[in-house]
This record gives C-alpha cells, structure tokens and sequence, in this order.
C-alpha cells in the first residue's frame, strides 16, 4: 500500500500496488476533507493515468454521486497497465479547488510468460497443444498478444503461422497458483523434419516485444512407403497401381514421381489424395525397352519449399527371366 498527503487540502490518498503489467487492477482510496464533503451537490473524483515513456493519457476515471466520509475507491482496470515502466497519477475533485499528483509512481516490468511445448515430434501426426504460464489477470485489451511457430531453416526462420490468445486459463485453477492457458495447433504445420519453436509476442503499438519462447522442439519424418502387388511393371493392362502408407496428416502437395530406372528421366507425377491408398499410372507410360521404374514418394512443404523423398520402390520391367520387348 502507498499513500501520499495533499497537505495544502488535507485530503489522503493511497493506492494498492502491482508489480508486473496487467497483473491485476489498481485500486486509489480517498479520504477527503470536510470541506469537501456535502450531501447538496453533486462531484466527481477525477483520476488521470500517465505513462512516463510515452507521455500518453492513459485513462479518465471518474467516481459519481455525492460525496460521504466513507472512503471513496476509483478502480483502474487491468487493462491499462499493459506496458512496463513507471505510471504517475493526477486526480482533480469537480466543483473544487482540490487537485493532486500522487507523488509515488507505480514501476512495472514484463509479466512472466512460459512456454511449454512437446521437446519431440513426428512430422505430419497429431500435435496436440501448448501450454503458457502466466501470472496475469487479465489479457491487453487493445493490443493482442499471439503466439508464433517458427521453423529453423540454417541460420534463418520460416514463420509458420501465429495464433491470438484470447483466454486466460483452461478449466478450474486453484487461486495464488500459476495460471496457463492451452493453444492447440494443426499437425499438418509440422510437415518437415527439423526444429521448430514457438515465440510469446505481445504486439504493442510501438513495435512488438518478445516474452517467451519455447525450448526446440526436434520432429523427425514419419515412416511412409511404397509397395506393389506385382513383381514387374509388364505385362500391364491399362493401368499399374502402386500402393502406399503415409501419415494420416498428409498435405495435398504429396506426390508419387515416376522415373526410367537407369537414366534418372522423370516421367510423370500422381497427387497422393486424402483418403486413397494407392495411385495409377497408365500402362502407355510403360515402354518395354526401358530395364526398369522407379517410384518415389515426395513430401513438399508448403512453408519452407523443401521437397524430400520419403519412399522408393523399383520394379523391373518384365519379370526375371524374361526378355525386353
């Protein structure tokens, strides 16, 4: 609790104190003198909040009605308090001569954020979510914080995508405790192998600030593969299927790449499409004086461009034995 005297008037103020932004609202108590109090006219307890850095007004709080001995309480909401550093007060009583500057200043610093995210991942399978910990009360009501995913791409970052956060806490929390909060995020973002990390940002008016971010999180490729019912691709009637496995998180940019075996020539490629276990070529694809094919399964990621070969599957053109066209 601070408190300061206007001497001059002989009024008292105090003010309950936080100490890290948007920790929790800010409560000014007045005592005011009996000169100022009468049950005849109407006043009202003006409060004005500044931020020393910035010079900006912060808010006009006002306590209607008629003033008594009780002490009198003007409530500065949370809110207001979203930026670190020292806050000065002014307030002034209507119909008065009485105004004051509380000569304490309130000093705040960045509000703890933490960041707990899984350590390891497999590409394209369920994610699940994040939790953050935090010892606020309540979130900024003009600038909204989000949460950022990055992928780590040699020395660079490719920002995968970012989220608002728009709560405080999931389910019942015991008081005096660490609040957290759960951010959920779509599998198909963790498409390539590598590390990834995620960054608290809180975007103020005047540039964003990082407050957390999390330890890396190591995803390694899921097992795909490539299979065929047949030992050669001839003979062929009108199509050869080639079947495969992937995760079931797999993106629309899959392919399976057709290639002659010995030379390297690409051919053709087939869309891996949600929901089928198998694609086709047609069988005029096929020449019987090629020694043989070759069947990759290839994963781009839309974010980073990179594109990997997951699985491959060769097959001879005529069955061992045989003669080439």
């Amino acid at each position: 609790m601070k408190s300061v005297d206007d001497e001059d008037s002989g009024n008292h103020v105090e003010f309950t104190a936080i100490d890290s932004t948007l920790a929790g609202d800010v409560n000014i108590t007045f005592w005011l003198s009996p000169q100022v109090i009468n049950n005849k006219t109407q006043r009202k307890v003006i409060v004005n909040v500044f931020h020393y850095a910035y010079g900006d007004r912060k808010l006009v709080s006002t306590i209607t009605g008629n003033l008594t001995t009780i002490p009198q309480v003007v409530v500065l909401p949370c809110t207001i308090f979203d930026q670190p550093g020292d806050y000065r007060f002014e307030y002034h009583v209507s119909d008065s001569r009485i105004n004051g500057i509380l000569n304490q200043t309130l000093s705040l610093k960045w509000s703890k954020i933490r960041i707990v995210a899984p350590l390891n991942h497999t590409a394209l399978t369920k994610f699940g979510s994040i939790w953050i910990h935090h010892n606020r009360k309540c979130l900024p009501r003009k600038y909204r914080d989000k949460v950022f995913l990055y992928y780590k791409k040699g020395k660079e970052r490719v920002n995968i995508t970012s989220k608002v956060v728009r709560k405080l806490q999931n389910g019942r929390q015991k008081k005096d405790k660490e609040l957290r909060t759960r951010m959920s995020f779509s599998c198909e973002l963790f498409d390539t192998q590598g590390l990834y990390y995620f960054e608290y940002v809180s975007m103020l008016k005047n540039g964003p600030v990082v407050l957390s971010r999390s330890k890396n999180i190591h995803v390694k490729w899921s097992m795909h593969s490539l299979v065929s019912t047949f030992q050669s691709i001839l003979p062929c009637k009108d199509e050869f299927a080639v079947n495969f496995t992937a995760p079931e998180c797999r993106r629309s940019t899959d392919n399976v790449e057709l290639y002659q075996q010995n030379s390297g020539k690409f051919i053709i490629e087939k869309p891996v499409l949600p929901g089928h276990n198998s694609v086709s070529f047609s069988c005029t694809l096929f020449d019987g004086y090629v020694k043989g094919y070759c069947f990759k399964y290839v994963t781009k990621a839309p974010f980073t461009k990179k594109k990997t070969v997951q699985a491959t599957l060769c097959l001879p053109t005529v069955r061992p034995g045989e003669s080439l066209m």
